[in-house]
């Protein structure tokens, strides 16, 4: 039995120091691949208009820093790969940023790079915009970009818009892509551990790499969906609540204000609206908002005040024009101004658990 005990403590000895000697090396030799690993991606080295998108085993894809123009309207990508202008970290003394996530329509699609929301807001308070917004992402991509670039940007105001992505039907789950590529991305306790270490970042990174063309952008899309499309989210609806708690904890962690933003589309006002499949989405952002004491802008309610016809408001079934986004920037501003002035924008948190949620459309389609 001694003996026993004497192999295994030599063989911990022994399998402690082969790590700590592979951490050190990893740190000392690969700092350039370790550092492409977790950062923005390059741009082109032959000085060519960069493509709109690139591959990431982190995020599975992300705007490719450039200026160039999409769909007409000019847009600028910097190294951090967000909409908008290079960002000075660490962050300089006296200065306020508020940020935002989500998919295209936080992103802007189809209007210029002053014409976000986010933007819109911003300047009509004196501060920074950091538009972390990037089409076709869902709170998956979302929570990763934040832990790998978005924290460091310190933002004082974080603006969660993250909807259509995560409750569309699509061809893919995010999350089992993500774990596929980089399971450290996903939930495991484990993962989560080892991802702190530099030789499990360079391994999981080169065997990612080694996998070329699945890690490149899926071709992504946003249909509206009615009472007869299920089937499959892209993130399912208790993994979506459970990472809009994540992204405001982490932001209220950092005493940082979270403002959510709950978004219009063209069916709102309609019949078709009360039996929409997005509505339970819709549900668990203001939940989770509650829970937080967090304020909600409903864009839906804000539009149907608005003097603005539905054409004017929409460039097609979801993106928000110019002047509806100037809408929601004029409301984000006016909820803000209590923060601007020194105070809070943030009430008494609920303190109720997380729910568990039904999807009756995923439901519905498991049971044919």
């Amino acid at each position: 039995m001694r003996g026993t005990r004497q192999r295994l403590a030599f063989a911990l000895v022994v399998f402690l120091g082969t790590c700590v000697t592979l951490e050190v090396l990893s740190r000392l030799m690969f700092q350039d691949e370790l550092a492409e690993a977790m950062g923005a991606p390059p741009d082109d080295p032959d000085g060519a208009a960069p493509p709109l998108l690139k591959g990431s085993p982190y995020l599975l894809w992300e705007m490719a820093p450039g200026q160039r123009y999409e769909r007409d309207v000019f847009v600028t990508i910097n190294a951090l790969g967000m909409r908008g202008d290079e960002v000075e970290i660490p962050k300089p003394e006296g200065v306020r940023r508020i940020l935002a996530t989500g998919d295209s329509s936080i992103y802007g699609y189809g209007v210029e790079d002053d014409e976000p929301f986010i933007r819109v807001a911003a300047d009509a308070l004196g501060v920074e915009a950091l538009n972390a917004a990037t089409p076709g992402w869902s709170t998956w991509q979302t929570v990763n970009f934040m832990e790998m670039r978005g924290w460091s940007t310190e933002p004082d105001v974080v603006v969660i818009g993250n909807q259509w992505s995560d409750n569309n039907f699509d061809t893919f789950v995010d999350i089992d892509l993500l774990e596929e590529f980089a399971p450290h991305a996903g939930t495991a306790l484990v993962s989560d551990a080892l991802s702190s270490l530099a030789f499990y970042r360079l391994l999981r990174y080169r065997l990612a790499v080694q996998q070329g063309d699945k890690a490149e952008a899926r071709k992504v899309g946003w249909t509206l969906g009615g009472p007869t499309r299920a089937g499959p989210r892209r993130v399912e609806v208790n993994s979506y609540a459970a990472n809009l708690d994540r992204l405001a904890s982490e932001a209220i962690a950092r005493d940082a204000e979270v403002v959510f933003v709950v978004l219009a589309n063209t069916v709102d006002g309609t019949e078709q609206a009360p039996h929409a499949a997005w509505n339970t989405y819709r549900n668990v952002m203001r939940d989770v908002a509650a829970r937080h004491g967090a304020p909600v802008i409903e864009v839906p309610d804000l539009f149907a005040e608005s003097p603005l016809y539905v054409r004017e408001l929409f460039l097609d079934e979801m993106h928000p024009t110019a002047p509806a986004h100037a809408l929601i920037g004029q409301e984000l501003a006016r909820v803000l101004t209590p923060w601007a002035e020194g105070g809070t924008v943030m009430s008494e948190p609920s303190g109720e658990p997380l729910k568990t949620y039904r999807d009756p459309f995923v439901e519905a389609h498991m049971q044919r």
